[in-house]
Protein backbone atom coordinates (compact mmCIF):
# COMPACT_ATOMS: atom_id res chain seq x y z
CA UNK A 1 0.00 0.00 0.00
CA UNK A 2 2.91 2.59 1.06
CA UNK A 3 4.76 1.72 -2.18
CA UNK A 4 1.20 2.49 -4.48
CA UNK A 5 0.45 5.44 -2.53
CA UNK A 6 4.31 6.79 -2.97
CA UNK A 7 4.25 6.28 -6.57
CA UNK A 8 0.82 8.14 -7.01
CA UNK A 9 2.31 10.85 -5.14
CA UNK A 10 5.92 10.96 -7.49
CA UNK A 11 3.23 10.67 -10.14
CA UNK A 12 1.37 13.64 -9.46
CA UNK A 13 4.32 15.59 -8.41
CA UNK A 14 5.82 15.05 -12.07
CA UNK A 15 2.85 15.92 -13.92
CA UNK A 16 2.44 18.77 -11.69
CA UNK A 17 5.65 19.77 -12.12
CA UNK A 18 5.41 19.17 -16.22
CA UNK A 19 2.61 21.54 -16.59
CA UNK A 20 3.95 24.47 -14.50
CA UNK A 21 7.84 24.04 -15.84
CA UNK A 22 6.74 24.08 -19.61
CA UNK A 23 4.10 26.76 -19.75
CA UNK A 24 5.92 30.14 -20.82
CA UNK A 25 2.63 32.99 -21.87
CA UNK A 26 2.41 35.59 -24.58
CA UNK A 27 -0.30 37.27 -22.48
CA UNK A 28 -1.36 36.17 -19.01
CA UNK A 29 -3.38 39.63 -17.88
CA UNK A 30 -6.86 40.56 -16.19
CA UNK A 31 -7.78 43.79 -17.34
CA UNK A 32 -8.45 46.12 -13.90
CA UNK A 33 -11.34 47.91 -15.76
CA UNK A 34 -13.73 45.99 -17.34
CA UNK A 35 -12.07 42.14 -15.88
CA UNK A 36 -11.46 40.85 -18.85
CA UNK A 37 -9.04 37.48 -18.78
CA UNK A 38 -6.55 36.85 -21.74
CA UNK A 39 -4.49 34.47 -21.64
CA UNK A 40 -2.24 33.34 -24.81
CA UNK A 41 0.80 31.33 -25.56
CA UNK A 42 3.46 32.09 -28.03
CA UNK A 43 2.81 32.21 -31.47
CA UNK A 44 4.66 28.81 -33.09
CA UNK A 45 5.49 27.28 -36.42
CA UNK A 46 3.83 24.39 -38.02
CA UNK A 47 4.24 22.74 -41.06
CA UNK A 48 7.07 22.75 -43.15
CA UNK A 49 9.22 25.37 -44.83
CA UNK A 50 8.36 26.02 -48.19
CA UNK A 51 9.67 28.59 -51.21
CA UNK A 52 8.58 32.37 -50.82
CA UNK A 53 7.40 33.89 -53.83
CA UNK A 54 10.58 36.29 -52.92
CA UNK A 55 13.68 35.76 -54.74
CA UNK A 56 16.77 36.13 -52.97
CA UNK A 57 19.74 38.42 -54.51
CA UNK A 58 21.58 35.37 -55.59
CA UNK A 59 18.87 34.07 -57.37
CA UNK A 60 17.34 31.60 -54.92
CA UNK A 61 13.79 31.59 -53.66
CA UNK A 62 13.68 32.89 -50.27
CA UNK A 63 12.34 29.70 -47.51
CA UNK A 64 9.54 30.71 -45.25
CA UNK A 65 7.93 28.82 -42.37
CA UNK A 66 4.50 27.44 -43.73
CA UNK A 67 2.12 28.86 -41.23
CA UNK A 68 1.65 29.76 -37.64
CA UNK A 69 -0.46 28.83 -34.86
CA UNK A 70 -1.37 30.70 -31.93
CA UNK A 71 -3.84 29.47 -29.20
CA UNK A 72 -5.60 31.40 -26.51
CA UNK A 73 -8.60 32.36 -23.98
CA UNK A 74 -10.78 35.60 -23.11
CA UNK A 75 -13.20 35.66 -20.53
CA UNK A 76 -15.34 38.67 -19.70
CA UNK A 77 -18.44 38.15 -17.49
CA UNK A 78 -19.95 35.27 -18.62
CA UNK A 79 -18.78 34.92 -21.37
CA UNK A 80 -15.85 32.83 -22.39
CA UNK A 81 -13.71 30.78 -25.21
CA UNK A 82 -10.84 29.40 -26.32
CA UNK A 83 -9.28 30.88 -30.23
CA UNK A 84 -7.36 29.07 -32.79
CA UNK A 85 -5.23 31.54 -34.57
CA UNK A 86 -3.75 30.01 -37.98
CA UNK A 87 -1.69 32.41 -40.30
CA UNK A 88 -0.63 30.70 -43.63
CA UNK A 89 0.94 31.79 -46.49
CA UNK A 90 -0.65 31.46 -50.02
CA UNK A 91 0.93 32.34 -53.48
CA UNK A 92 -2.70 33.50 -54.53
CA UNK A 93 -5.47 35.27 -53.50
CA UNK A 94 -8.41 33.34 -52.12
CA UNK A 95 -11.30 33.76 -50.73
CA UNK A 96 -12.89 31.97 -47.49
CA UNK A 97 -16.36 31.99 -46.53
CA UNK A 98 -17.51 32.57 -42.84
CA UNK A 99 -18.29 28.97 -41.83
CA UNK A 100 -16.65 25.78 -41.15
CA UNK A 101 -13.84 26.50 -43.73
CA UNK A 102 -11.17 25.23 -41.11
CA UNK A 103 -10.80 21.45 -40.09
CA UNK A 104 -8.60 19.35 -37.78
CA UNK A 105 -7.85 15.85 -37.95
CA UNK A 106 -6.66 14.10 -34.57
CA UNK A 107 -4.32 11.68 -34.25
CA UNK A 108 -7.54 9.36 -33.50
CA UNK A 109 -8.90 10.47 -36.70
CA UNK A 110 -11.78 11.91 -35.81
CA UNK A 111 -12.04 15.31 -38.62
CA UNK A 112 -13.23 18.73 -36.32
CA UNK A 113 -14.56 21.24 -38.05
CA UNK A 114 -14.35 24.86 -36.52
CA UNK A 115 -16.26 28.28 -37.25
CA UNK A 116 -13.59 30.64 -38.14
CA UNK A 117 -13.61 34.33 -39.28
CA UNK A 118 -13.03 35.25 -42.71
CA UNK A 119 -10.09 37.10 -43.95
CA UNK A 120 -9.12 38.29 -47.02
CA UNK A 121 -5.30 38.03 -46.89
CA UNK A 122 -2.90 41.00 -46.91
CA UNK A 123 0.02 41.32 -48.99
CA UNK A 124 3.35 40.33 -47.07
CA UNK A 125 6.65 41.93 -48.87
CA UNK A 126 9.07 39.68 -46.95
CA UNK A 127 7.65 37.29 -49.08
CA UNK A 128 5.85 38.32 -51.83
CA UNK A 129 2.47 36.24 -50.62
CA UNK A 130 -0.22 36.64 -49.32
CA UNK A 131 -0.67 36.47 -45.42
CA UNK A 132 -4.24 34.62 -44.47
CA UNK A 133 -5.42 35.34 -40.51
CA UNK A 134 -7.50 32.15 -39.84
CA UNK A 135 -9.38 32.97 -36.48
CA UNK A 136 -11.46 29.75 -35.06
CA UNK A 137 -13.13 29.70 -32.17
CA UNK A 138 -13.45 26.52 -30.04
CA UNK A 139 -15.84 25.16 -27.86
CA UNK A 140 -15.04 23.84 -24.70
CA UNK A 141 -15.55 20.18 -25.77
CA UNK A 142 -13.88 20.55 -28.44
CA UNK A 143 -10.65 21.95 -26.08
CA UNK A 144 -10.93 19.15 -23.58
CA UNK A 145 -10.46 16.99 -26.80
CA UNK A 146 -7.35 18.80 -27.97
CA UNK A 147 -5.92 18.37 -24.29
CA UNK A 148 -5.96 14.45 -24.93
CA UNK A 149 -5.30 14.04 -28.70
CA UNK A 150 -3.00 15.28 -30.75
CA UNK A 151 -3.89 17.46 -34.34
CA UNK A 152 -2.13 15.20 -37.30
CA UNK A 153 -3.39 18.07 -39.62
CA UNK A 154 -5.15 21.64 -40.43
CA UNK A 155 -7.55 21.61 -43.53
CA UNK A 156 -8.13 25.23 -44.93
CA UNK A 157 -11.02 25.61 -47.24
CA UNK A 158 -10.80 27.96 -49.56
CA UNK A 159 -13.45 28.94 -52.34
CA UNK A 160 -12.06 26.80 -55.21
CA UNK A 161 -8.86 25.64 -53.17
CA UNK A 162 -8.00 22.87 -50.39
CA UNK A 163 -4.47 23.22 -48.28
CA UNK A 164 -3.66 20.78 -45.73
CA UNK A 165 -0.81 21.85 -43.59
CA UNK A 166 0.56 18.59 -41.54
CA UNK A 167 2.51 19.09 -38.43
CA UNK A 168 5.52 16.99 -37.30
CA UNK A 169 6.00 14.88 -34.27
CA UNK A 170 7.81 17.82 -32.65
CA UNK A 171 4.52 20.53 -33.50
CA UNK A 172 1.97 17.83 -32.36
CA UNK A 173 3.64 17.42 -28.53
CA UNK A 174 4.62 21.34 -28.32
CA UNK A 175 0.80 22.67 -29.57
CA UNK A 176 -0.67 20.18 -27.22
CA UNK A 177 1.54 21.46 -24.51
CA UNK A 178 0.62 24.97 -25.12
CA UNK A 179 -3.29 24.04 -25.33
CA UNK A 180 -3.09 22.63 -21.91
CA UNK A 181 -0.71 25.39 -20.51
CA UNK A 182 -3.82 27.96 -21.72
CA UNK A 183 -6.22 25.72 -20.30
CA UNK A 184 -4.11 25.58 -16.60
CA UNK A 185 -4.43 29.16 -16.76
CA UNK A 186 -7.81 29.46 -17.58
CA UNK A 187 -8.43 27.42 -14.50
CA UNK A 188 -10.07 24.86 -16.64
CA UNK A 189 -7.40 22.20 -17.29
CA UNK A 190 -6.84 19.65 -15.32
CA UNK A 191 -10.25 18.16 -14.86
CA UNK A 192 -11.11 19.01 -11.08
CA UNK A 193 -13.20 16.26 -9.16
Amino acid sequence: MRKLLLLAVIWWVGISGELGAQCTYAINTMDPFDSTQIVSVEPMNIGFVIPSAYVEEDGELKMVEEAKLMFSYTENDSIASFFLTIAALERDFYQISDDQAIMLMLNNGHIIPLLNVPDRGAFDEQTNMRLYNHVCVVPIDVFYSLTYHSIDKIRINYKGYKRTISLTPEQKTALQSAIRCVGQAAELYPIKP
